[in-house]
């Protein structure tokens, strides 16, 4: 339980990571 936990944590951390510096890679564009 405890690793599905920090696998969730580390997917929905990695999405938003992705989604932000795609934000940011479009301004600058």
């Amino acid at each position: 339980m405890k690793v599905k936990t920090g696998i969730s944590i580390a997917l929905v951390a990695f999405i938003v990571g992705t989604a932000v510096f795609l934000k940011i890679r479009r301004k600058k564009a």
